[in-house]
């Protein structure tokens, strides 16, 4: 993995979504690809899901609110990068804690700051979110924590998580997309160490047979599983 030789923005945007719905994997993820291509050419770029305590359905289920962690590099790119931001922000839907849909940043090119962005692929569904409204003049406040939360609600996100690919939600371009095969191999090859395919309990195409299986064991009729959308 190389080192950009200017000072990247990282941006980030979210997407939100029910976990009963279609979820839609294109090769880039959709207005938000267009606004990153808008800011520069060459970017490196992670999915992540955020599972909310704070925010049930009428019918059953928590929000999990898709957003994407991008790196974004090239000569000019801060300033450029926040009047991409102001003119697409209003192609986001509303986010659920009221913060801004594109969020830029000026982060310094070190190694450390891309493999903070990697970190994501390896991030445990441990903790949950909680949003807690703006009250008696006070701004609202995110936290996360375990404390009371539903250890259930966390298998579920491992179930949902264990559907997409390394290939589903990272992306990237120009000279990001180089940074991206690295680290798919890395992880893929870190993977393969770690658990080879002799000492794997399952194989990936049994994982969704798998889950169903568990989900009528333990009497989750309404677990199913998410129809992936995906578009080379």
């Amino acid at each position: 993995m190389s080192n950009t030789p200017w000072s990247p923005a990282q941006s980030q945007g979210r997407v939100q979504t029910w976990v009963t719905s279609q979820w839609k994997l294109p090769a880039s993820p959709g207005h938000f690809s267009a606004a990153i291509n808008t800011m520069s050419p060459n970017f490196f770029g992670v999915t992540e899901l955020a599972l909310f305590n704070s925010h049930s359905h009428p019918d059953g289920g928590q929000l999990v609110q898709r957003h994407e962690h991008a790196l974004i590099f090239g000569a000019g790119v801060l300033a450029k990068a926040r009047a991409v931001a102001a003119r697409h922000m209003s192609h986001f839907e509303p986010n659920a804690t009221g913060a801004a849909q594109i969020d830029v940043r000026k982060v310094e090119p070190a190694e450390i700051n891309l493999a903070r962005m990697s970190a994501y692929l390896f991030k445990a569904p441990h903790r949950a979110m909680t949003w807690c409204p703006s009250k008696d003049g006070k701004p609202g406040h995110m936290h996360q924590s375990e404390k009371g939360d539903r250890q259930l609600r966390y298998l579920r996100m491992a179930l949902l998580r264990s559907m997409i690919s390394l290939e589903d939600v990272t992306f990237g371009g120009g000279e990001g997309q180089r940074i991206r095969s690295q680290i798919i191999k890395l992880v893929r090859a870190t993977c393969a160490a770690d658990a080879s395919l002799k000492t794997r309990l399952l194989h990936p195409d049994e994982i969704g047979s798998f889950c169903v299986e568990l989900a009528k064991q333990l009497g989750k009729v309404d677990w199913t599983l998410p129809v992936i959308a995906r578009q080379k």
